[in-house]
């Protein structure tokens, strides 16, 4: 329970404070990251397999948000 309700308390607080200092849709760009945060922790700490397909998955997230910033002009 503690692992469900804090991180989500922390997400949701961190995702109010960012919208209000950088914007709601720069803040949301940056929300694509917080699954590939949790792979590379659930990787690293917990031992969880990083395999190919997850390696491809990481890999489009961040081209499509990389293309999202750099096509974006507002």
């Amino acid at each position: 329970m503690g692992l469900a309700l804090l991180p989500t308390i922390v997400s949701t607080a961190t995702l109010a404070i960012a919208s209000r200092n950088i914007g709601a849709t720069k803040a949301s760009v940056l929300g694509v990251f917080e699954p590939i945060t949790a792979i590379i922790v659930g990787t690293l700490m917990f031992g969880e397999p990083l395999t190919t397909n997850i390696i491809v998955g990481i890999s489009i997230a961040m081209v499509a948000v990389t293309f999202m910033i750099t096509v974006t002009k507002r």
